[in-house]
């Protein structure tokens, strides 16, 4: 057995451990039943009184939602959407509203907690008891922790992949965004039930031939002055540096001589001209490749090389993960498929999913295609696009997904390149768990790319016909300057260690010099307000939207503070700090009095409590955190005003229940989001 065959043996066993850890503990989970939860409950409670009505077959059919007391006196508004829509505002709310009011009023009686049932235009509105209201916060203070999860999803196996970074090279900017919108799109799927693995797919397999090569090359010099994956960095660069002069003479002119000369001495030139250079360059890349070659097919000797580099990045990585203390149970690199993919290649051969792309295969393309220019059924620059790309195409292993489009999923010689690999993950995570859902959080650059790999995937029978496997793309924007141009890996912020340290010592220097807080305590406050920051800076606008992140570190530190995060953290100590208040003094929560009536910040609030599974459950589905970090500032806004208004100890201790219900829900969300609560700041 070779010692990479071996490599990989051994992580498939750790990743089976750990998958059957991940599954038993689901399965010991109580989910909460989402029918039980005050507005889907509310909602089956009119389903049973409208079903009769023959447009309406699930509850589902219904739209049940909160409406502002103040303003429409009345707390619930009925609709049937998709007859509304059929039959207009206007014919709906002559014929059908009527029919809904007459049947939702037998739900009208003593202990029903519905007031009063009436007509607005095309809604049905209903008033609720007050009693009735505060009664509901039982079932958040009776769930705790668990208020929020739900059960729809139970027995839903996904994929979630992200973070993604690549050896050799520095973690920048963008992958804070992968990293934290990915773990929260899958915080958010387990609450819906969902069972969850998650992956950090890490580059450790496309270009290492060359940074193995440099590794040998030049490892003495760069170790004078860096260690680690900055020595890898470094060898990375100069390569870089290596291929963009050799590829234009106006480049290498443009370069000072003391640069091109000692660019000829490392890659072995005597001479110093372009001319050399580009002849030494491209030797280098051919010992790169035939390394890589090697170590593909088994080499027991580049094996050792490759297993001595990749930790180097991958401590480096570790740090990155340690300091938002983010865990990813998976973390897999392209090493571990590139056989899979190999063999899927060939599979697709043998029956004619794949084929190895000849010259005369281009020749019968160009044949259709030049048939097709000539019925004008294509433009002159769409025609040349395609022309080029068949000709590129010639002697690689392709899959034909459309008229004119291919995959190339591997070289002539059989080397892997990307594709290869990302089908080879297909297959394993299929073989492996068995998903029914597959998620990438990766960069939007990379659409192409992976439609490419899903619907390779299915010509070449990996992927069902059918739809029981989903295949998500599921981008972010960028981040962006202050004049709203992408960041570059080399911009300051691409140093994204330091940057999270900064901030770390940001929110640390407000607490230097009281003497409320012990060190230990000041180190953990700060840590967690800078995380939460972080995170919130980052999931406050649609993910699909870019971030601005300055060029000035004090102003992103100071934008970071200003997000929310802090806010919302300090909104829930604010309402632990009362409850702790009340303790003291020896106040317990009551029930609410009788004849007393709530006061309208209070039934606002309340409702704001009850949206919270709804929103969990949109913002999984539209995999997008903003949904809820847009709730948790309204709540804790919410709430802010509803303190400023309504005192609580020692008068009024029926409002610790609302208290205690809000400080609940705002930590459930703030977990959600991968941010710590703490009970002060």
């Amino acid at each position: 057995m070779s010692l990479l065959t071996g490599y990989r043996d051994r992580r498939i066993a750790e990743i089976r451990e750990i998958s059957e850890n991940t599954v038993a503990a689901y399965r010991h989970r109580i989910l909460p039943n989402r029918d039980a939860y005050f507005l889907r409950a509310f909602s089956y409670r009119v389903f049973a009184a409208v079903s009769t009505l023959e447009w309406i077959e699930s509850v589902d059919d219904l739209d049940v939602s909160w409406i502002d007391r103040e303003r429409f006196h009345a707390d619930i508004a009925v609709k049937i959407p998709t007859l509304l829509q059929k039959l207009g505002a206007k014919e709906y709310a002559q014929t059908i509203a009527p029919r809904l009011i007459g049947m939702i009023q037998s739900l009208v009686w003593d202990e029903s907690g519905i007031q009063r049932v009436e007509a607005a235009g095309m809604y049905v509105n209903i008033l609720l008891d007050d009693r009735y209201v505060f009664g509901s916060l039982r079932t958040i203070l009776d769930l705790g922790d668990a208020y929020g999860y739900g059960d729809r999803d139970r027995e839903t196996t996904a994929i979630v992949e992200y973070s993604d970074p690549n050896t050799a090279k520095h973690l920048h900017a963008g992958h804070i965004r992968s990293t934290i919108i990915g773990h929260i799109i899958g915080n958010l799927m387990e609450r819906t039930g969902h069972i969850i693995h998650r992956i950090n797919h890490y580059n450790d397999w496309g270009g290492i031939g060359a940074i193995m090569e440099g590794f040998s090359r030049w490892s003495d010099e760069f170790a004078k002055t860096h260690a680690g994956n900055s020595l890898l960095y470094e060898i990375y660069l100069r390569y870089r540096t290596g291929e963009k002069l050799s590829s234009k003479e106006a480049l290498w002119d443009e370069a000072d001589e003391q640069a091109q000369r000692k660019l000829c001495e490392a890659y072995g030139s005597a001479k110093v001209s372009y001319s050399a250079f580009q002849e030494a360059f491209a030797d280098f890349k051919r010992i790169s490749h035939e390394r890589f070659l090697r170590l593909e097919n088994h080499d027991d000797d580049e094996f050792r090389l490759w297993e001595r580099l990749i930790p180097m990045s991958l401590a480096e990585f570790s740090e990155f993960y340690d300091l938002l203390w983010i865990s990813i149970e998976h973390p897999m690199g392209e090493s571990m498929y590139a056989d899979i993919g190999r063999d899927i290649v060939d599979a697709g051969v043998t029956h004619g999913t794949a084929v190895f792309y000849t010259r005369e295969h281009a020749d019968e393309d160009l044949k259709k295609l030049r048939q097709r220019r000539d019925k004008q059924a294509i433009e002159e620059e769409q025609y040349d696009t395609i022309r080029e790309g068949i000709e590129r195409d010639i002697g690689s292993y392709i899959v034909r997904i459309g008229e004119f489009e291919r995959t190339v999923m591997m070289k002539e010689d059989r080397s892997t390149i990307y594709m290869t690999r990302d089908i080879g993950v297909v297959k394993f995570r299929l073989d492996m768990w068995h998903p029914s859902i597959l998620i990438y959080e990766v960069g939007q650059e990379q659409a192409d790319h992976f439609d490419g790999i899903f619907r390779s995937a299915r010509v070449l029978g990996i992927l069902p016909d059918d739809d029981s496997v989903s295949c998500e793309h599921i981008y972010h924007g960028y981040y962006v300057n202050e004049s709203g141009a992408k960041l570059s890996s080399r911009d300051g912020a691409s140093n994204i260690l330091s940057l999270i340290r900064s901030a770390i010592d940001f929110f640390h220097a407000k607490y230097d010099d009281s003497g409320e807080f012990d060190d230990e305590e000041k180190d953990r406050i700060a840590h967690a307000l800078a995380v939460g920051s972080i995170i919130f800076n980052d999931i406050r606008k649609d993910r699909k939207q870019p971030v601005v992140l300055g060029s000035n570190l004090q102003t992103i530190l100071e934008a970071f503070e200003a997000s929310g995060g802090a806010y919302i953290v300090y909104a829930s100590c604010r309402a632990k700090n009362i409850l702790a208040k009340a303790e003291k003094l020896g106040v317990e929560a009551t029930s609410l009095p009788q004849q007393s009536a709530l006061e309208s910040d209070e039934i606002a609030l309340i409702k704001k409590l009850h949206e919270y599974p709804r929103v969990i459950e949109r913002a999984t589905d539209g995999r997008n955190p903003s949904t809820l970090a847009e709730y948790m500032i309204t709540l804790a806004q919410t709430y802010n005003s509803y303190y400023a208004k309504c005192p609580v100890i020692p008068d009024f201790p029926y409002r610790l229940t609302i208290t205690r219900a809000v400080a609940q829900v705002l930590d459930n969300a703030l977990r959600t989001c991968h941010m710590i609560p703490l009970e002060r700041i």
